[in-house]
């Protein structure tokens, strides 16, 4: 299959929805009731669609789509990777990084100059990691609130997670990307690696 299908219309059709397993992720094949728990409890804590949660990776599919590991099984040792789409909390994070950053746009060193160009890298790809952007020891960190409190609020969603007993276990991590465009790329992307290193 990932030989005669374009890596965007798999990453449509089996990554974010339908196929295998009529849309419930490998690692729920045998629980299928807890993908919705999964996805709901992220979605109520970030106040989002649930739709804006998407199981992905080895955890969707079984194996790694990582081309360093393709095809390493899924395991009870993998993490649960989770696509979040949401542009408006995208845009005030992006918007709230800019705040910070222009007041000393063309002076920034050290461990500001890293976090800066760590943030802008991800941004340029469409995507935010809530979970890592640590900013203690920047400078003027109260521009910087409104990032420390969207990664709280992050991180119960998903550590929540392991409250409730049927998703208790699980190491669940998540990715805040701007617009299905932005993690249809991504995705296609490590496929096509994949797919050149299969010829």
């Amino acid at each position: 299959m990932l030989e005669t299908t374009a890596p965007g219309d798999l990453v449509d059709s089996v990554v974010f929805r339908g196929d295998p397993f009529a849309g419930i992720p490998y690692v729920f094949r045998d629980t299928p009731a807890n993908h919705d728990l999964l996805r709901t409890g992220i979605a109520s804590v970030l106040d989002i669609g649930r739709d804006d949660v998407v199981v992905v990776g080895s955890a969707k599919v079984g194996f790694s789509m990582d081309p360093r590991e393709f095809p390493a099984p899924f395991s009870a040792a993998s993490d649960v990777d989770v696509v979040v789409v949401n542009a408006e909390h995208f845009d005030h994070l992006w918007q709230t990084i800019l705040s910070w950053n222009y007041p000393s746009r063309w002076h920034l060193e050290g461990f500001d100059r890293q976090w800066q160009v760590d943030r802008r890298e991800d941004i340029y790809w469409g995507y935010f990691e809530p979970g890592r952007a640590l900013y203690r020891g920047l400078a003027l960190p109260p521009l910087l609130r409104p990032i420390r409190d969207y990664r709280a609020r992050w991180l119960n969603a998903f550590k929540g997670l392991s409250r409730r007993l049927e998703l208790a276990g699980l190491d669940v991590k998540g990715r805040l990307y701007r617009t299905w465009g932005h993690a249809r790329q991504y995705h296609a992307d490590g496929l096509s690696k994949i797919r050149a290193g299969m010829k």
